[in-house]
């Protein structure tokens, strides 16, 4: 029953920890930062620039708790597990998907195991790297990613923001319950077509047993901060793929578009693949689900649609009104655009570890929401 806390695993080029065929042990309020961030220097394949992977022989051979930690920084994927009887619980995890794409802050795939549970996570910045594939401006990366051929799975009063792709990214998989969650402003990266606050997609790549997907998606609050990002988008080979989806109940929606609640998009559909969009009322009336769920229109320009407040927050004409304290601490420009464009450097002195980087020059007004 191994037990491991209060540690700090920093700059691993490949995994950052594998927990392999361990039983009843616990993962408590450690750190693992900075992984697999130097393209070529972790392994090849799956499994690789991976912050903690769970894996066992044994599945289903005891239970295992990670908790209260803090993940930040990864080339791949935050928490990878192949286990049941796994609680992800409490953690923070931030920053993924930075090297290599389509992949998630929490991550299970063929996993049927059961008595899984990822609760009260908190889970942001899904970046996705385009580099080398066919559409370098397309991104894939999600808070949580059920993959093929998974079930039984409890998704309980997560946070998600601010990932490329989906909050929720269910992918060939039934019998996942997603109660509680609060996924807010994901789908943001813009060249890419499928995403939304909770993208449930079926293709494909794996025959599934039935379709029946049996979900049951209650007292979520969904939040889409871009006028072109779904609620709920759900994506299959044909419309009867999403005919049984279960049970979705209660849920809270939000957006700057009262139409676009739910977007449905199938790929055998006629000559054309044209997405249908939605309305809260509409989607109720057509699927006879969502009883007891609300709707509320966020302002407009709401988002990151409204105006920049800060003049050089692109930072695109060097370092003009960013400020650095203490006066030992500098800041260099960096011109090159690995994720979003230029950035700026902090540059501490020889046992310096601290640093305060802030700009100034512009004002707030109360009755407005930010």
């Amino acid at each position: 029953s191994p037990r491991l806390e209060n540690n700090h695993i920093t700059d691993a080029n490949n995994n950052g920890v594998e927990w392999r065929n361990n039983v009843n042990g616990s993962f408590i309020n450690n750190f693992i930062l900075r992984t697999g961030l130097h393209p070529g220097r972790g392994l090849s394949g799956n499994g690789t620039y991976n912050a903690l992977s769970i894996t066992s022989d044994i599945p289903l051979a005891g239970k295992n708790l990670f908790q209260y930690n803090t993940i930040d920084s990864t080339g791949y994927l935050g928490i990878d597990f192949r286990t049941g009887h796994t609680q992800i619980k409490n953690n923070v995890v931030s920053n993924f998907c930075m090297i290599k794409d389509d992949g998630a802050g929490i991550y299970t795939w063929g996993n049927e195991f059961g008595d899984n549970v990822i609760e009260g996570n908190i889970i942001l910045n899904g970046i996705g790297s385009g580099a080398g594939t066919v559409n370098s401006s397309q991104r894939f990366a999600s808070g949580i990613y059920i993959d093929d051929r998974s079930s039984d799975v409890l998704l309980k009063d997560n946070t998600v923001s601010d990932c490329a792709t989906a909050g929720i990214f269910i992918h060939n998989a039934r019998k996942i319950t997603v109660s509680g969650n609060t996924l807010f402003g994901n789908g943001n990266a813009l060249s890419t077509k499928e995403r939304g606050q909770l993208y449930i997609k079926r293709d494909a790549i794996v025959s599934m047993t039935s379709n029946a997907l049996d979900l049951n998606v209650t007292r979520n609050k969904l939040v889409a901060t871009q006028e072109t990002t779904a609620c709920i988008y759900l994506g299959g080979m044909v419309k009867q793929d999403m005919e049984s989806l279960g049970e979705f109940s209660m849920n809270q929606y939000s957006s700057s578009n009262a139409d676009r609640v739910v977007t449905q998009l199938y790929n055998q559909q006629d000559l054309c693949e044209a997405a249908n969009e939605s309305g809260l009322t509409e989607w109720q009336r057509t699927s006879g689900m969502d009883k007891g769920s609300t709707f509320r229109s966020l302002p407009a320009g709401f988002g990151t649609g409204a105006k920049n407040l800060i003049l050089n927050g692109t930072m695109t004409t060097g370092i003009r009104g960013w400020i650095a304290w203490p006066g030992r601490v500098t800041i260099v420009h960096d011109k090159t655009q690995p994720i979003e464009g230029p950035s700026l450097k902090v540059v501490y002195q020889a046992g310096q570890s601290e640093g305060l980087l802030y700009h100034s020059g512009f004002s707030l007004d109360s009755k407005k929401l930010y």
